[in-house]
């Protein structure tokens, strides 16, 4: 099951875009923290884990198979600042099921 969005996905206040390797900061800011490493799988990140992260996840724009992730920034509108991210797992593609 190949599938791509056509990206960015636009929200009224928001962008769904994907990484970029101009991301590390934004992101390095809030995977830092320990208030929201406690909702997440991983815990907080160091810059340089953060830059790996986002080199990896700049490529992980489609799915092409069961366990692959489609990763996205998610950018206010506004001010275009990069507050989060999103991440769709394609579980099973027979029962079509994603995990957001």
């Amino acid at each position: 099951m190949a599938f791509a969005p056509d990206l960015p996905i636009e929200t009224e206040r928001l962008h769904l875009r994907a990484f970029t390797r101009g991301d590390v900061d934004a992101v390095f800011a809030y995977r830092q923290r320990d208030d929201v490493a406690r909702f997440l799988f991983d815990e907080p990140m160091s810059r340089e884990t953060c830059a790996e992260a986002v080199q990896a996840r700049t490529v992980q724009t489609s799915w092409h198979q069961e366990g692959d992730k489609l990763l996205l920034a998610v950018e206010r509108k506004q001010d275009h600042a990069m507050i989060g991210e999103v991440s769709l797992i394609l579980r099973n593609e027979i029962a079509r099921q994603g995990e957001v």
